[in-house]
């Protein structure tokens, strides 16, 4: 993959970093295989091998953008924006925007981290940007390990987000 030294997973569970050579895949098995970095969005294809078959997967992981202020928004009176945000937050919504978050799992690398359904790529990542509102953080782990939280975000916050062992749900 580019960039290299991204996680492979396959069907869950971690298999190591690109490049990767596999040989002990079942011909008979379907597969779910998931590449993964920091700062990448995470790239994810079902495959079915044929008998004496050899394959070879080459992917380029595309950069995480940071999401963009459109004009109209810029043109907004600042009271407007806090307003709109107030009601957004109000309403149980995830869909401002403004916020930054990062989140730090302790001791687990790669895990995805969404927020309310939408990826935000993998942890450990810092100060990217978040939508503003009620919002709903996942993050899953390779090897299982899940942590959920409930998270109001407004305009202008920052939150960080450590998870230590204790805090895991398996």
């Amino acid at each position: 993959s580019a960039p290299s030294r991204a996680a492979v997973i396959i069907n869950g569970t971690k298999k190591g970093l690109t490049p990767l050579n596999l040989k002990d895949l079942n011909t008979s098995k379907t597969y779910t295989i998931e590449v993964i970095k920091s700062g990448h969005l995470r790239w994810k294809k079902k495959i079915k091998l044929n008998p004496n078959e050899t394959l070879r997967l080459e992917t380029s992981l595309q950069k995480r953008q940071a999401v963009a202020v459109n004009t109209q928004e810029q043109e907004r009176t600042t009271s407007q924006v806090i307003e709109e945000t107030r009601e957004k937050t109000q309403s149980g919504s995830c869909t401002g925007q403004g916020a930054k978050l990062s989140v730090m799992p302790v001791g687990v690398a790669n895990c995805e981290v969404l927020l309310s359904g939408t990826s935000l790529g993998v942890a450990p990542f810092f100060k990217m940007n978040a939508p503003t509102g009620q919002c709903k953080l996942e993050v899953n782990c390779p090897d299982g390990a899940k942590y959920t939280k409930s998270l109001v975000l407004n305009t202008g916050d920052y939150q960080k987000i450590i998870i230590r062992q204790p805090e895991w749900q398996n």
